[in-house]
């Protein structure tokens, strides 16, 4: 097994864990702060009306699609795949177990809730992006 491999799984395991511990105890605690809501589509809400399998099929085929395209980057950016599948597979694991995702923190300036997986889906994107735009400019100059 590769150095980048393991690192990437590891980032990965860790949101999982993480993502899932904090949904528990938000959702055993219910803190007045936070609200509790169930997401049963896809990112903000699509897909919400379709049956839970269909849902559940589109997430598990996205993941696995960017599981298998991503695989030359593990090697470059272990961290940034690992925290954007980590989140993908976290939140999956949510539709499996109780038919939606369950979202608990507000997003600045609207009106919605994510979650922590959410924001390594985000963070994992940005980093990425942020990386090979790095290369680009330092292949410039």
């Amino acid at each position: 097994m590769s150095k980048s491999f393991f690192y990437f799984g590891l980032t990965a395991a860790f949101i999982v864990l993480l993502d899932q511990l904090s949904k528990f105890w938000v959702t055993a605690a219910q803190p007045l702060e936070w609200q509790v809501s169930l997401n049963t589509g896809i990112s903000f809400g699509w897909f919400a009306s379709s049956p839970d399998w269909i849902v559940g099929v589109l997430g598990l085929g996205m993941l696995l699609g960017i599981l298998v395209i991503s695989q030359k980057w593990w090697r470059q950016y272990p961290l940034w795949i690992g925290l954007f599948l980590g989140g993908g597979l976290s939140n999956l694991i949510d539709r499996w177990v109780i038919g939606g995702v369950r979202d608990w923190l507000p997003i600045p300036f609207v009106k919605m809730h994510n979650n922590l997986a959410d924001w390594a889906i985000f963070f994992g994107l940005a980093g990425y992006i942020w990386s090979e735009w790095k290369k680009t400019q330092h292949a410039k100059h």
